[in-house]
């Protein structure tokens, strides 16, 4: 017999509460910004993961799709950004007695500027994949294609 505990259960009957409530949003975001994870945050306060992490998508993806979704999605990542920057400040100052707080930080960060990067190049990839076709098709020369290429890349490539 395969047990499952009780939090699948909960999810399954629908019993976890939505982000879209405002007092669970509340509480949502005071556990963001006391650095817990979005995953985290929503297991402390019986909220859908799932459902918030959509909501979150959702209003990226289409800012204009509710005004309702958007405010909640803002609110949520203002309070996850506020919980970084305490986590930081926290590291920070540990790295006044300990360099190796410091090093983890410093890799972190760079870390996350190397995914921003490889996001922007990859569109910018795409983007000449699909100036090349049209171009090709055209029957332009390949300095002409060299230079729309070379518009298509981010700044600072």
């Amino acid at each position: 017999m395969i047990r499952r505990d009780s939090r699948h259960n909960e999810q399954s009957r629908g019993i976890l509460t939505s982000p879209m409530d405002p007092d669970v949003l509340a509480k949502l975001c005071e556990a963001l910004e006391s650095a817990l994870s979005l995953r985290e945050a929503c297991a402390l306060v019986d909220c859908s993961y799932r459902a918030t992490k959509a909501l979150c998508d959702r209003a990226q993806r289409d800012p204009e799709a509710g005004a309702a979704d958007a405010l909640a999605a803002h609110a949520i990542e203002q309070a996850r950004q506020r919980g970084r920057a305490k986590l930081t400040e926290a590291i920070r100052a540990h790295g006044a007695e300990d360099w190796k707080a410091l090093a983890w930080l410093m890799r972190r960060e760079s870390e996350e500027q190397n995914d921003i990067l490889d996001r922007r190049l990859k569109r910018a990839r795409i983007k000449a994949v699909s100036k090349i076709a049209e171009l090709a098709q055209k029957g332009e020369d390949l300095d002409s294609v060299r230079n729309e290429l070379l518009s298509l890349l981010p700044d600072g490539v």
